[in-house]
């Protein structure tokens, strides 16, 4: 019912009122004198009004108010979910393994001249990324030789430079004193240059021995000058914190060359993963792995990737008495991309047939990469097989 429709029925309903009524009694003034009749149509009138507006005004208050016309989406301007997507696991047998661009995307660098807009790193346009000294290979293994992996990422808005030369690694103790000069070292020495985009990521592994370390800087070549100039050790210099023993207690350490991860690949995932603390053998290990984008774009899911599993003994490299598979993504069932600073779960499966008793390790990558075997296994988790 209209608000035209809604007036029409009571003041109809206020006229029938009014003809019903007896005639009126004559009324006097104070002074005696005739009072005029009041006007039949007022009472109705006004009984009228007192229904219509509190109804209209409702009306216009619900309409005011609403959020959203009914239908409409429910859209937020950072592009993510409100709750987190968790994706169901499907048995989807794995497809091609990733390409070389997919695992080693080219980045932006050369010799000579920088590019116009570019300027070398400075202070404040890097800084240590998430658990920035990563360990690498599981204490107590036969490698465990104090091998990290540092991550630094750029923070700014702008690219910017750094020197393609292999950095050094200070070791500094809680009063911010260097370690001796064990704890520098330069492996190999180039000219050129690298450029890092708003988001990249620069790891750099590491051996790292000795006691009593608080931190450590990664201290960056800086950019050549064009003439064939190596990049001298002048170059910017990123704290990153230690908050663990090293595996080794003393040796030499050193670095190797770093790498760049861009932004919007999906190599810059980060992985994270839930897994039971036991399981009875025979039966599927049920876990999930939540991809994280820590960059500033999406990282699209298309074509779909495909990954490799291990449950592994916890202090071998991937053994046959452990349990291998492959599948792929369900892609289907997630979102076409992780967005910017967001994440995705997804649930998987891997079959524990065959796998013997005892403290196991999930070892899991995309198909195709290396970058586990290259950097060890120290990041998963366990699992005890029963």
């Amino acid at each position: 019912m209209t608000d035209d429709q809604l007036e029409t029925l009571l003041v109809r309903q206020g006229e029938a009122w009014r003809a019903a009524q007896p005639a009126a009694p004559s009324l006097t003034t104070m002074t005696g004198e005739p009072r005029p009749a009041r006007a039949p149509w007022l009472l109705p009138a006004l009984v009228a009004a007192a229904l219509v507006v509190p109804v209209v005004g409702t009306v216009l208050l619900v309409r005011r108010h609403d959020p959203a016309p009914r239908g409409a989406s429910d859209r937020r301007s950072s592009g993510a979910p409100a709750t987190p997507v968790v994706v169901p696991w499907a048995d989807l047998p794995a497809t091609a393994p990733l390409s070389r661009d997919q695992l080693s995307p080219p980045t932006g660098g050369g010799d000579g001249e920088l590019p116009d807009g570019t300027k070398p790193c400075a202070a404040g346009d890097l800084a240590a990324a998430g658990d920035a000294a990563t360990p690498t290979y599981a204490v107590g293994a036969p490698n465990a030789t104090g091998r990290y992996l540092l991550t630094v990422r750029r923070v700014g808005t702008e690219p910017c430079a750094i020197g393609a030369s292999t950095p050094w690694v200070n070791l500094l103790d809680a009063a911010g004193q260097r370690l001796g000069t064990g704890g520098s070292s330069l492996a190999v020495a180039y000219s050129g240059y690298q450029v890092l985009l708003p988001g990249d990521a620069l790891q750099v592994p590491t051996r790292i021995c000795g006691t009593g370390i608080a931190s450590v800087e990664l201290q960056l070549a800086s950019v050549p000058d064009g003439a064939g100039r190596m990049g001298g050790r002048d170059g910017t210099t990123v704290a990153i914190p230690f908050p663990r023993q090293s595996t080794c207690a003393s040796g030499a350490s050193g670095t190797s060359h770093q790498r760049i991860v861009p932004a919007g690949h999906l190599i810059s995932l980060v992985p994270d993963f839930a897994v039971p603390s036991r399981i009875r053998g025979g039966q599927p290990l049920d876990y999930t792995v939540t991809l994280t984008n820590p960059g500033p774009a999406a990282v699209p899911l298309d074509p779909c990737p495909s990954y490799r599993q291990a449950l592994i003994d916890v202090l071998e490299l991937p053994d046959k008495r452990g349990s291998t598979s492959t599948g792929r993504l369900n892609c289907a069932a997630a979102p076409a991309s992780v967005p910017a600073h967001g994440s995705i779960t997804f649930r998987l499966r891997l079959d524990t047939t065959g796998v013997p008793a005892g403290d196991r390790r999930l070892v899991w990558d995309w198909l195709g990469s290396t970058a586990t075997d290259a950097q060890g296994y120290a990041q998963f988790p366990t699992v005890t097989v029963y």
